[in-house]
């Protein structure tokens, strides 16, 4: 469990007292986020005593956490008590014994907050969210009395219910003489900044005769771990403890006077809280005295699980055996087997169409036969054509070329026409007429014989 909070703010005033006599940690203006410790002193002697005794005691019990925890560490019950022991040693070496203090200290840790008081300083756990009193410590007489032979030992709640939000405020009696536990509910409960939260507690306190100190602290963030359900709680019980004494109290104590609850007969619960010493040591997590007969249930639980694995598994090989085992033929839904049927009737008949796939399917089929028929039409017009070519090539090179002077031939026909016998008719051969005198580069033409 790891804290976070806002900057932590304080009221340490004097009053109409000459002397200062409560102190406090960290001293005013020095309280930053990173403080996991706060105490504060109310002092009483005459002469300066009390001044004395209570900066005794807050310089000693914080001295001596910073020299034996590590940050954010818990301090242990031996520990704690050795913390108060060098206290008080020093109180008796430094201070007279008409002097006394009573004190409220806060120490965020990783198991939680401790939470100490002696005397009637007191400490408020609150929760906004639920409007809530979470805890107020219960004021008792004994105070820190230097050379005093019975140590007084402090009310310690190790507070592990502790949520975002939540605040914690410690008073000397000069500050909580001012004000019922509902005041100081509404107060920190009301919407606002801390810094208008403050303005209203010392607007509370007004005009004070007495030494006044407090300090309120906002936690910001709350990380918990693994092993915190089995942290040690108290705050309730101290809580039912302060709840039972202020409901018999007397009408005519004051709130901040000792008081001492007397036990009802006839409410057994309510007297064995109020008669319960809350100097006792701590009762531990409802959650941790379960954990032992939760853990015998869940290995009972586990062996029997197993066995009936075993037994099972026993059984499911015997039946498994080659010798016993019949492998029954798998037998088909009514729709696997409308799907065979299908399957093995496509196979006997023809598949039935409709009349319109019928008629489709011949339109398709004529288109075919249409469309083949144009195409061997057009490949047969495309043979003849080249046949007709090929015998035009042919009748060009059979016949003959004509006359020089490029005279038509008339084309062979089919039947030779006879031709009449020409006259011969004789003359005289004629020089053929020179190359000069024809121009054109004609050959003369010889007659036939």
């Amino acid at each position: 469990m790891k804290f976070d909070i806002f900057k932590p703010l304080v009221i340490h005033e004097q009053g109409k007292q000459t002397i200062q006599e409560d102190s406090i940690f960290p001293a005013k203006g020095e309280g930053t986020i990173h403080d996991r410790l706060f105490i504060v002193c109310d002092g009483h002697g005459g002469d300066g005593g009390g001044n004395m005794a209570s900066a005794a005691v807050a310089t000693s019990l914080s001295d001596y956490f910073f020299q034996n925890t590590c940050p954010d560490e818990p301090m242990e019950e031996d520990g704690l008590k050795m913390a108060f022991v060098e206290t008080y040693n020093t109180l008796n070496k430094e201070c007279e014994s008409d002097a006394s203090v009573a004190m409220a200290m806060l120490y965020f840790h990783r198991h939680g907050c401790l939470a100490a008081h002696i005397g009637n300083s007191r400490i408020y756990h609150i929760r906004p969210k639920h409007r809530s009193l979470m805890y107020r410590s219960l004021d008792n007489v004994k105070r820190m009395v230097p050379k005093d032979n019975v140590m007084a030992e402090p009310v310690k709640a190790f507070i592990t219910d502790v949520s975002f939000g939540d605040y914690f405020v410690l008073m000397t009696n000069g500050a909580a003489s001012k004000f019922p536990d509902q005041k100081v509910v509404d107060i920190i409960c009301a919407n606002g900044s801390d810094e208008e939260k403050l303005t209203k507690l010392k607007e509370g306190i007004g005009i004070c005769d007495e030494n006044h100190s407090l300090y309120l602290i906002h936690v910001s963030g709350v990380m918990n771990e693994a092993f915190d359900d089995n942290l040690i709680d108290n705050e309730q019980r101290l809580m039912a403890a302060y709840l039972a004494s202020k409901k018999d109290k007397s009408p005519q104590q004051d709130d901040n006077q000792p008081y001492k609850r007397q036990p009802v007969a006839d409410d057994e619960s309510t007297a064995s809280v109020a008669q319960s010493s809350i100097l006792d040591k701590p009762e531990e997590n409802p959650k941790k005295k379960k954990e032992l007969p939760i853990v015998w249930i869940t290995a009972i639980a586990l062996i029997l699980g197993a066995a009936a694995l075993l037994f099972w598994g026993q059984g499911k090989t015997k039946h498994n055996s080659p010798e016993q085992t019949e492998v029954k033929p798998k037998e088909n839904t009514p729709k696997e087997k409308d799907t065979l049927n299908v399957m093995k009737g496509a196979k006997d008949k023809p598949l039935e169409l409709t009349s319109e796939e019928k008629a489709k399917l011949e339109e398709e089929k004529k288109k075919a036969e249409e469309k083949k028929k144009a195409e061997e039409e057009k490949k047969k017009a495309e043979e003849e054509k080249k046949k007709q070519e090929e015998s035009n090539n042919d009748a060009s090179t059979k016949e003959p070329s004509g006359d020089i002077n490029n005279t038509p031939v008339a084309p062979e026909s089919a039947t030779p026409t006879p031709q009449p016998a020409k006259p011969v008719v004789e003359s005289e051969p004629t020089n053929p007429t020179p190359a000069s005198n024809n121009p054109g580069g004609m050959r003369p033409v010889i007659p036939e014989e």
